[in-house]
């Protein structure tokens, strides 16, 4: 059985093909140069003390962009978390179809990404509770709200090569659970749900998911 974490990140379980492509795992495979960015303050405390160490032996670096490692059929299930809104709305299609080409058939994929439409929700709450003198003060909803996109005003100075390591974790996409099963639709997949937080039909979603706060689970199949 074949199991695959596109963008996994740190959180790579030892039975899954574990791939990503972020400036952070590429970072993680150079240790002397990162321990360096750190030590003259281009790369902060909180990106290195991330403890990619521990798990970069375990992670494929490889462009999901570009055409998946693996042959067509080959994989059973496909798994997914906060990686598809980092990319264009084109390169996330490409990537799915490139997914919908590896799975089996009745293959799963489950991805997991912020939930525009809870985000939309939240932020039209904080509004009304701000017009009605309930909600806190010296707080712009609209600033929160628009640093989710990324869209937000750069306030400092920030070096190139820093600029460059947090180029990555800009959202250039959004969906809500309708244009999320639309997508995948799009691509071929079928029986799109919704899901919960660690539950639902892909193994190890309870080891593997996270952020439930203000996140969409969604799991489709392979016809």
């Amino acid at each position: 059985m074949k199991k695959v974490n596109l963008g996994s990140g740190t959180t790579c379980l030892d039975d899954w093909v574990n791939i990503d492509s972020s400036f952070n795992a590429r970072l993680a495979k150079c240790p002397r140069l990162r321990y360096l960015l750190f030590k003259i303050g281009i790369l902060p405390k909180e990106y290195y003390e991330m403890p990619w160490s521990e798990h970069i032996h375990k992670v494929m670096v490889r462009d999901v962009r570009k055409k998946l490692p693996f042959d067509d059929e080959s994989v059973d299930f496909i798994y997914s978390s906060h990686l598809i809104e980092h990319l264009r709305k084109d390169e996330a299609e490409k990537v799915l179809r490139e997914c919908f080409r590896v799975l089996k058939r009745d293959g799963l994929i489950r991805l997991i990404i912020p939930d525009l439409e809870l985000m939309a929700r939240n932020y039209l709450k904080e509004i009304g509770e701000i017009r009605n003198n309930k909600g806190k003060k010296n707080y712009l909803p609209s600033e929160r709200f628009l640093d989710i996109f990324g869209v937000g005003v750069e306030r400092t100075k920030t070096p190139f090569i820093l600029k460059i390591f947090l180029s990555g974790s800009r959202h250039r996409w959004m969906y809500d659970s309708i244009s999320l099963t639309a997508l995948l639709e799009s691509c071929g997949f079928v029986d799109a749900q919704k899901r919960s937080y660690k539950e639902g039909e892909l193994p190890d979603s309870d080891l593997l998911d996270n952020r439930p706060e203000h996140s969409l689970y969604l799991e489709a199949r392979k016809p």
